[in-house]
């Protein structure tokens, strides 16, 4: 079933004569704004003024910071495996 919803504007589809309407024209057009130069850039200053505050007031990015004892467990491992590789290959030098 279709509902239809009673709208004025559609009478005249439906053999109505349209109810007269005076448009009347507006007494004045709307003022642009011109900005010169000197406000513009005013207002860009003020605005990246603005947005280097509110970053400072903002929390810096916490950043993962890797705790010493895993610093110092792979700096022995590297330790450690540079000497195994450098004893392997004097070992292979001198068995010629």
């Amino acid at each position: 079933m279709v509902v239809q919803i009673y709208n004025s504007e559609n009478d005249w589809l439906h053999g109505k004569p349209p109810s007269n309407i005076n448009l009347s024209p507006p007494d004045k057009l709307p003022r642009k704004i011109v900005y010169s130069p000197l406000v513009a850039d005013e207002e860009f200053n003020q605005m990246i003024r603005d947005l280097r505050a509110e970053r400072q007031r903002t929390k810096p990015k916490r950043t993962l910071e890797i705790p010493w004892l895993i610093k110092a467990i792979g700096l022995l491992g590297g330790i450690g495996i540079l000497a195994f590789l450098i004893k392997k290959g004097v070992t292979k030098i001198f068995k010629r």
